[in-house]
């Protein structure tokens, strides 16, 4: 499954650039751009319809998840440069194939196509301008992107996030995306993804009547484009002092945890030995109880009777004893 990547849909051309106002070029540049869009029209639409048909033979829950991706994308121009104007209903139809890719890669537990969809909705939506809509599932692929670590999906997401914001006028918080975005691409030493992030920042300062700030910031984009070989060199090895930092905090944490889980286990297994002792007394206390209980109901050890054979027995064994005797007793009186 191929990951998309999330257009800044905030347009960061620097600030105030001179506009062409020759008629002439005017007039060439719109029968080109007229030009184009149709010749696109009529690929983009091939190019659906041939998706189409290979989904109607579809059979695996893969294949459908990624035609359905793909035509979305398509209709929206998720994954390239916009080259006409998306319509709303464009979008809808977008949003409609995304939500049936979504049923499938959930199915298959594919994490990554799934942030993909997201991001594809997140923009179908700004596209219809439904904001609030695109912001959620915007902020599902960042936090997708934070577990995984993906430094560069986090910056895409957090410059469409910006846009977003900026479209329902929430400035202070583009600017802090904008920021963070800044930070993460030093991060991944991407100097050329900084200057392009710098250039949305001074746009937003230049928009929102911070002129001082736009001039500054392009001052420095201009820097790091003229120094990008010896920035980059430096950020790298800031990088790698950073890294040896982490990982050494790293392995101080992982012995803190390592520890804490031998106390935890010690901690269980005292528990446990203690439970056991006191079970044990317990089945003591009750068994001493069961059996003084038994014998006061039924005057416990009974006296055992002997059997009537065996009383009988025992009589006889009397009686021939006393015959016996008096015969014994008789023959002494004789003599």
């Amino acid at each position: 499954m191929t990951t998309g990547h999330t257009n800044c849909n905030y347009h960061c051309t620097g600030i105030k650039p001179e506009k062409i106002k020759m008629s002439a070029m005017r007039n060439i540049t719109f029968t080109l751009a007229l030009l184009l869009s149709t010749t696109f029209v009529g690929v983009q639409a091939k190019s659906i319809d041939s998706l189409q048909k290979q989904l109607d033979t579809a059979t695996t829950n893969h294949v459908k998840a990624q035609l359905y991706t793909d035509i979305a994308d398509e209709l929206i121009q998720f994954n390239g440069q916009k080259t006409r104007e998306i319509t709303f209903a464009q979008a809808g139809k977008a949003v409609e194939y995304v939500l049936k890719a979504i049923h499938f890669n959930s199915k298959l537990d594919d994490t990554l196509a799934i942030r993909n969809n997201f991001n594809c909705l997140s923009s179908a939506y700004f596209i219809q301008r439904q904001y609030t809509q695109a912001k959620w599932f915007a902020l599902q692929s960042l936090y997708i992107s934070r577990n995984r670590r993906d430094v560069a999906e986090m910056i895409n997401s957090l410059m469409q996030l910006a846009s977003i914001k900026i479209a329902i006028k929430d400035y202070k918080m583009a600017e802090k995306d904008f920021n963070e975005a800044i930070v993460l691409s030093k991060y991944k030493n991407d100097v050329n993804r900084q200057i392009d992030i710098e250039k949305c920042l001074a746009t937003l300062y230049d928009n929102t009547n911070r002129s001082k700030l736009a001039l500054a910031t392009e001052k420095h984009c201009d820097f790091l484009a003229a120094n990008i070989e010896k920035i980059t060199i430096q950020q790298a090895e800031a990088n790698k002092v950073r890294m040896i930092a982490q990982a050494k905090i790293d392995a101080q944490q992982a012995k803190i945890k390592q520890a804490k889980m031998a106390l935890i286990a010690k901690a269980n297994k005292e528990a446990q030995a203690k439970l056991a002792i006191e079970q044990a007394k317990t089945r003591k206390a009750e068994r001493k109880q069961y059996l003084a209980a038994l014998k006061k109901e039924y005057k416990w050890p009974l006296a055992l009777k002997q059997p009537k054979t065996e009383v009988a027995a025992q009589n006889s064994i009397s009686e021939e004893t006393k015959t016996e005797t008096v015969i014994a007793s008789n023959t002494i009186d004789k003599q």
